[in-house]
């Protein structure tokens, strides 16, 4: 049966709001507002699965990439980073990350008792325009050599340093931030994921719950 995106995130709210009632008490706990669920209901679509390279492992197993976003259904286009500083953020846990820029390398792997976690910040000095990143996932269950591969292209230098201004002038202002991702979800979809993902967000519940909802939500 195939779920519609709005069914799918009423589903996604209701586990992440069913296990709260099972936790410890939290003061101030705050609920997905309409307004939430309409911002990630715009968002989802979105974010697209991409398989692991090689034959050794189910072929089932691939990675639900949540930001970058991806250009699949439009080959003619690059796969484009938005920050200077992204976040790469996976739906699955991975046993394996790495980023590559130039000759920097940087890798993450999972433990016997701890998985990468799902959301990596950036690991180098700030993007340049133009500059290409080359990242590859290993999802949980994935033989060794079963990455998927993906290539990114940094915005250029221009829209590189406006986000960034978007990003200093929104400051840590929880409202600011949420009005700026309702703004963005309309109207650039992919770059209002990566605010919500940003590093620069507010450590808040409102972004905490919006973050997985989305992530919840995703690459069904």
């Amino acid at each position: 049966m195939i779920l519609s995106p709005l069914l799918r995130l009423c589903l996604a709210f209701a586990l992440i709001s069913s296990s709260a009632v099972f936790a410890e008490p939290r003061p101030q706990a705050i609920e997905a507002t309409p307004s939430a669920m309409q911002i990630i209901r715009r968002l989802l679509g979105v974010s697209q699965r991409v398989a692991a390279a090689g034959s050794r492992s189910d072929q089932g197993l691939g990675v639900c990439l949540i930001t970058p976003s991806l250009n699949f259904k439009q080959n003619d286009k690059e796969n484009i980073v938005l920050f200077s500083r992204p976040a790469f953020v996976s739906k699955e846990p991975l046993n394996e990350i790495q980023i590559s820029l130039g000759t920097q390398q940087w890798r993450a792997l999972a433990s016997s008792k701890k998985d990468v976690e799902r959301i990596v910040d950036w690991p180098f000095l700030p993007l340049k325009g133009g500059e290409t990143i080359v990242i590859r996932l290993r999802p949980k269950g994935a033989a060794g050599g079963d990455y998927s591969e993906l290539r990114f292209t940094a915005a250029s230098s221009e829209v590189l340093a406006q986000n960034s201004a978007l990003v200093m002038g929104l400051g840590s202002n929880e409202k600011s931030w949420i009005n700026s991702i309702k703004s963005k979800s309309s109207q650039d979809p992919k770059l209002a994921i990566a605010l919500l993902f940003s590093p620069s967000a507010p450590d808040s519940e409102q972004v905490k719950q919006m973050r997985n909802l989305l992530i919840e939500s995703s690459c069904y």
